[in-house]
């Protein structure tokens, strides 16, 4: 996740190439021509393939297609869904620091907040453990750099709700993830409103 950020317009970008059953050769040929993302260094793009292919991967085709049909504002908070569904470790962080930071009295995360958090998960788990703090800290800064991009961070560290509209919210709700909205900072009155219309 460290070596792809958002990528909102990359993503909308790619989606036609990871759409095709040629979307291999045309990655490869995409890494090699440079032709959309304009992005540094062939090893930089290849990198970030990898990231996108991973992202594809983790939600069904309709999602995409769903997807690409919303307006700028809808792909953002979709996007920021695919992400938490690609990478745990960010629905982790997300609903056990930002959420609790966001509806306590002084909403505010540094970087070290989520820097810590990291460090409780590598005592639990091997795999965070092995790495070096170099790079709990580009992951901790990945996360915040995402709750910036979705519109929950200021820039002096100050949280914040996200508007969802109606419709957008009355997706996820359709499809059991009202977690989700619940994350964003949505009031639970404003979700059981929405419901009620489904």
């Amino acid at each position: 996740m460290t070596g792809c950020g958002f990528m909102l317009d990359e993503t909308v970008a790619l989606l036609p190439i990871l759409q095709s059953p040629d979307a291999d050769s045309l990655l490869k040929a995409e890494v090699e021509g440079n032709h959309l993302l304009q992005l540094g260094k062939a090893k930089t793009r290849l990198r970030m393939m990898s990231e996108f292919k991973r992202r594809y991967a983790a939600m069904p085709p309709s999602f995409w297609k769903w997807f690409l049909a919303l307006d700028r504002a809808g792909q953002v908070i979709a996007l920021y869904y695919c992400l938490m569904r690609t990478y745990l470790l960010v629905k982790d962080v997300h609903l056990n620091v930002f959420l609790p930071r966001l509806k306590s009295a002084n909403p505010t995360v540094v970087k070290a907040d989520v820097e810590r958090h990291i460090c409780q998960i590598a005592a639990m788990d091997d795999f965070v453990a092995s790495w070096s703090d170099a790079t709990k800290g580009k992951v901790a800064g990945a996360c915040l750099s995402f709750l910036r991009c979705v519109g929950m961070l200021d820039g002096d560290g100050e949280l914040r709700a996200v508007h969802v509209d109606d419709r957008l919210a009355a997706h996820f709700l359709s499809r059991g993830e009202s977690w989700y909205l619940e994350s964003l900072g949505m009031p639970l009155y404003e979700i059981n409103r929405v419901k009620k219309w489904l």
